[in-house]
């Protein structure tokens, strides 16, 4: 029987396809690697490739055809989970009309459970692959946990992974079958041996931070942070890599900070690991309600030997110990940040310490399986 697969997943492919044939610098560490081996898979088979982000199109790429069905502007006056469930329905209702005999699905909460129940009723083998930790504080993300770990723990489902051992542990206690769980990784390129010890930079304080710039991701408590810190007469410079809808009211709320606030917009994943080197911290301040899986910008900190600032977000303090490469300050309080940043300038001892000590980090987070190796268990290149 043909094969003919489908995968479900975040991020704006057509835009990225068009930087890597391009040549352009790919804008986060292991999207170009993911990319090209799903490219390669895919292509000998018809596909069906569904983009959750980017503006809604259609186009066709040999035997594959790649939909855009862009994630519900949240700003309208309509409910969220009733504009979650409409998307959810675009999108299983594409997936329907091209009949798949195997779905990837790379997407979380409510649209993966409606997905998987589509999937379920059609019997298609499954392979899921997560980036993110499973919320279960709130009622609704307990609802709709416990229902997708329910359709996860079906038997078509064949494997279940996430992005490092944190956030594959919290599927777990969320009640997924063990044997279904695994923990992936990108290709390593990179590690802290090929970057020397630092000492305490002189001159200005540079904090920075790359990603996704929403509320929850903890920008406004950083920019807090950071206009704290001036305040208090340290000079204090903060660097922000990435875009959102908020960019705007982040700027604004930036105002007083004048041009010790720099914005970079989008910017390439080489300019991120520049602007690592040139900071004094590199700050990941989420909050425990956004489901992070592991950030890159916080392991690619701990490459080029960088202390990391982060949040008490509990895939971090679940992974590593305060003190080894990292420092915890309380999740949404700027007032803490801004007094850990204080202690730590003033004791260069405790920073070298920090900067030595990101190579234990570093080797605590590795996971021996890659991406790829899962989907090649499941499905492989050339065998089907």
């Amino acid at each position: 029987m043909q094969k003919r697969i489908a995968v479900v997943q975040h991020g704006n492919l057509p835009s990225a396809r068009r930087s890597r044939e391009s040549g352009e610098p790919e804008s986060y560490y292991g999207m170009y690697y993911s990319q090209g081996y799903l490219d390669n898979w895919m292509a000998p088979h018809p596909h069906l490739v569904i983009s959750l982000n980017g503006e809604r199109q259609c186009s066709q790429h040999g035997l594959g055809r790649i939909v855009t069905i862009p994630e519900p502007i949240r700003k309208l006056p309509v409910p969220h989970t009733t504009q979650t469930l409409f998307w959810m329905s675009q999108i299983c209702q594409e997936i329907l009309r091209f009949n798949p005999t195997h779905l990837l699905l790379r997407a979380n909460d409510l649209p993966a459970v409606g997905i998987l129940r589509l999937a379920a009723r059609k019997n298609w083998s499954t392979l899921v692959m997560f980036a993110g930790f499973f919320r279960r504080e709130k009622r609704y993300d307990r609802l709709v946990t416990r229902e997708l770990v329910r359709m996860l723990n079906r038997p078509h489902v064949v494997r279940v992974g996430n992005h490092r051992e944190p956030a594959t542990k919290s599927m777990i206690d969320a009640g997924l079958n063990p044997r279904k769980a695994v923990a992936w990784d990108y290709v390593v390129t990179r590690t802290p041996a090929q970057y020397p010890v630092r000492a305490l930079p002189k001159g200005p304080v540079r904090l920075f931070m790359a990603g996704n710039l929403i509320a929850r991701k903890g920008v406004p408590e950083l920019i807090d942070a950071a206009i704290l810190l001036r305040q208090q007469g340290i000079n204090a410079r903060l660097v922000i890599g990435g875009t959102s809808e908020i960019i705007e009211e982040l700027k604004q709320r930036a105002a007083p900070l004048g041009e010790a606030a720099e914005f970079l917009g989008l910017v390439s994943n080489d300019r991120v690991m520049e602007e690592m080197i040139r900071a004094t911290f590199v700050v990941v301040p989420t909050r425990p309600e956004f489901p992070e899986g592991f950030p890159m910008t916080f392991t690619e900190s701990l490459t080029v030997r960088t202390p990391v600032i982060a949040s008490t977000h509990p895939v971090f303090t679940s992974a590593l110990s305060d003190g080894e490469g990292v420092r915890f300050f309380k999740a949404g309080n700027a007032q803490c940040l801004a007094e850990l940043v204080t202690s730590l300038v003033r004791e260069p001892d405790v920073y070298r310490e920090l900067s030595e000590k990101t190579q234990t980090a570093f080797e605590r987070l590795q996971c021996p399986t890659r991406f790829h190796e899962i989907i090649e268990d499941w499905l492989p290149t050339g065998k089907r």
